[in-house]
């Protein structure tokens, strides 16, 4: 196949990194955003759909687990590694990690098993994968996007009300609508916008349509 990245388009020049990116809604952003030129970071926990997304795409194959205290300097340094984006070798301050990508897309999500509901190191994870990780990537991605004055942060939410068993998973999405609408208040005086996508059964594809209108605005 093919990659779809192309030299035109809306997010030419722009690198664009998606969590969640192996299957699901994702991908879908990931194949998307590649077709509207950017060049995509895919980060996923499973190495073998990592690899195959990042060849259909184009882009950089980043496999990390986002409930490990250490992904984020695992993350950058995989990107550094990559001949396209050697921009993220730039240092960072003492004590702090930074990464450069234009667009953020946290897609990267689970719901957890019913019997595991009480289980608080189950809520840990969840609340490490659907909440600290977007939290972390996007304070280290911040100063670079003001700086340029420009940049796109999407987060994919969803309506979990309606499901048994979803209390840890309900409670770290509305911390993650929150975040979201922080960071926008934060970036709007420096071109940087940032959204949350609710899709509840939307096809992939649609929710891809929306996170590439938004981040071509």
């Amino acid at each position: 196949m093919e990659p779809m990245t192309s030299g035109g388009g809306v997010l030419a020049g722009r690198v664009a990194l998606v969590t969640g990116a192996g299957s699901g809604i994702g991908r879908a952003c990931a194949l998307r955003l590649a077709a509207a030129g950017a060049h995509v970071v895919v980060v996923d926990v499973v190495g073998e759909t990592v690899e195959k997304v990042a060849a259909e795409v184009g882009g950089t194959p980043v496999m990390v687990d986002l409930s490990e205290p250490g992904f984020l300097g695992a993350l950058r340094d995989q990107v550094a590694r990559s001949p396209v984006t050697p921009g993220w070798t730039a240092a960072s301050p003492p004590d702090e990690i930074r990464i450069f990508p234009d667009v953020v897309v946290s897609s990267a999500g689970f719901l957890g098993e019913p019997e595991e509901e009480a289980a608080l190191e189950a809520f840990a994870r969840i609340l490490k994968v659907l909440v600290g990780a977007p939290y972390q990537l996007v304070r280290a991605a911040l100063p670079y996007m003001k700086e340029q004055r420009w940049g796109r942060v999407i987060t994919i939410a969803d309506i979990p009300g309606g499901r048994a068993h979803a209390a840890t998973y309900a409670t770290a999405r509305h911390a993650l609508e929150s975040l979201t609408t922080a960071v926008a208040l934060e970036g709007a005086p420096y071109g940087v916008t940032a959204a949350c996508v609710t899709p509840s059964h939307a096809r992939p594809e649609h929710v891809a349509e929306t996170v590439a209108d938004l981040c071509a605005r």
